[in-house]
């Protein structure tokens, strides 16, 4: 349900976003994030508008011997369409009289329920469907309850809420299972006719003990007289196996990614594809795409190729079994060892060389520890463990950034386009607890600004010109890598 139909904003009108902040301020977000205006709650209110509500505002002048702030202040004109057709949150009852409090309280403090409540009790975790939006005779939204699921604070409930409450996907529609089901569960031989052969090559993948889908590996080897080394990052070929325009290849662009939460995954692909034939299991040969690199002592690229491949994982190590290696502790698990074994150990020796010189060009490195939450048989949380990074992360964070330039780099020199992640400027409130930490420390001497440019733009100039180093970041699967920035030109070879 939208509130109207879409007419082009007129003079003095901008289109934007509703976003309520933690404090209750009531912002209207312009389609590149940066805040427009800042408007009353109640003039919100009385047209009807909720967070996240696309709407139409225009500036408002303000009134003699006001407290200016950050923003100007503004009104909203009219609703465009609404974001918040269902709701999650707890049932209550009073009464004859039933209601549901928002899980999120930027979304009011109740929901009217008109339209039947499906049986559900007293603080039970509800999804309802809203029919009617406030607006100036109607003070709460009103619908009914469509989903009940569960007692509040119930371990599957509350996920359930999480999972609703973000509009995520964690059912299949039965022609995407369908179609997962007709994948091979083997790689065929005509599969492989056209790629480059690396069943050859020492090649294994490094990941959590918890991952099922194995979506990356690597390899190593020393070029010419031993001063320089050849990186392989080899990543699944999911794009084989999702034809464009399929039931997989529209399921996975609603959901856009994986979903990880505390006592499940919900996966871009079905398991029988992220988990099967498009997971780099040891011992088994998988339909890949790779990137080499040549990089001299200095950690400076040479030279990258792309190629369509397929290989042959060795070993599947642990980040905790592949660092113990490393640092010579009594590591009695058998896939660290001999040729693997001595290829992660060149590869820690390449990892610090790439990571001094990522430091020279003046990258940022949080030593940001992971948490980890613990679930007890009954799915509820009894512990958060701290999981800091140690030498096998970094070998792979750092070969993940290294591939991310150099496909950045092959994509520039060949003219090809490509998505670049950027960083959106913060939110006032965002900028206000940085103020909060900083003033103890007295280094705010002044209110930083929240207008400005960019914080990233793609980049006009030559491939290979000195860019700005982005943070770690590791590509999902070949049909959409990540890439960072290229560091400087380097010779490609055109992929197949």
């Amino acid at each position: 349900m939208d509130g109207g139909p879409e007419r082009p904003a007129g003079p003095g009108e901008r289109l934007g976003v509703v976003r309520v902040t933690r404090r209750g301020a009531v912002l209207v977000v312009g389609p590149d994030g940066r805040p427009l205006f800042e408007v009353d709650p109640d003039q919100a209110k009385a047209v009807g508008a909720m967070h996240g509500d696309r709407v139409v505002a225009r500036r408002k002048r303000r009134r003699p011997g006001t407290v200016t702030g950050d923003l100007p202040p503004g009104r909203i004109v009219r609703v465009v369409s609404r974001a918040n057709e269902t709701v999650v949150g707890r049932l209550e009852r009073l009464g004859r009289d039933e209601w549901v409090v928002p899980d999120d309280s930027r979304l009011g403090p109740r929901v009217s329920l008109h339209g039947g409540s499906l049986g559900a009790l007293p603080g039970e975790k509800v999804v309802v469907a809203v029919s009617r939006f406030p607006g100036p005779k109607r003070v709460f939204p009103s619908g009914a309850v469509v989903e009940r699921l569960g007692p509040a604070g119930e371990p599957d409930a509350e996920t359930l809420a999480v999972i609703r409450s973000h509009g995520l996907r964690d059912v299949f529609p039965a022609e995407v299972l369908a179609e997962a089901v007709r994948l091979p569960r083997e790689v065929e031989p005509a599969d492989l006719e056209g790629r480059l052969d690396l069943t050859g090559e020492v090649v294994f993948t490094i990941d959590d003990a918890e991952a099922r889908d194995l979506d990356d590996a690597v390899s190593i080897s020393r070029n010419g007289k031993g001063r320089s080394w050849r990186l392989g990052v080899h990543v699944a070929d999911v794009s084989h196996y999702v034809a464009a325009g399929s039931a997989l290849d529209r399921e996975a662009e609603r959901r856009g990614t994986s979903v990880y939460l505390a006592d499940r995954v919900l996966p871009m692909f079905p398991p029988r594809l992220s988990n099967g034939i498009a997971s780099l299991h040891p011992g088994v040969v998988r339909l890949t795409v790779s990137v080499f690199m040549d990089i001299d002592e200095h950690g400076r690229t040479s030279a990258v190729s792309v190629h369509a491949s397929f290989i042959r994982s060795a070993a599947r190590l642990t980040y905790d079994a592949a660092a113990a290696f490393l640092d010579g502790g009594e590591d009695e698990d058998v896939r660290v060892a001999g040729p693997v074994g001595s290829a992660l150990r060149e590869m820690a020796l390449l990892a610090e060389t790439l990571r001094a010189r990522r430091m020279r060009r003046g990258s940022l490195d949080f030593e940001l520890p992971e948490e980890n939450v613990r679930l007890d048989g009954q799915g509820r949380p009894v512990e958060v463990v701290l999981r800091r990074r140690n030498r096998a992360t970094q070998i792979i964070e750092e070969f993940m950034v290294a591939a991310n330039e150099a496909v950045a780099d092959y994509l520039l020199w060949h003219g090809v386009p490509f998505i670049r992640r950027v960083h959106e400027e913060p939110f006032p409130d965002d900028l206000e607890d940085l103020r909060e930490v900083l003033a103890p420390l007295a280094t705010a001497s002044r209110r930083p600004a929240l207008h400005g440019p960019p914080t990233s733009r793609p980049s006009s100039r030559r491939p290979g010109a000195d860019r700005r180093p982005t943070t770690s970041t590791r590509p999902c699967c070949a049909r959409s890598p990540r890439p960072g920035t290229a560091s400087r030109p380097c010779r490609t070879t055109p992929w197949p």
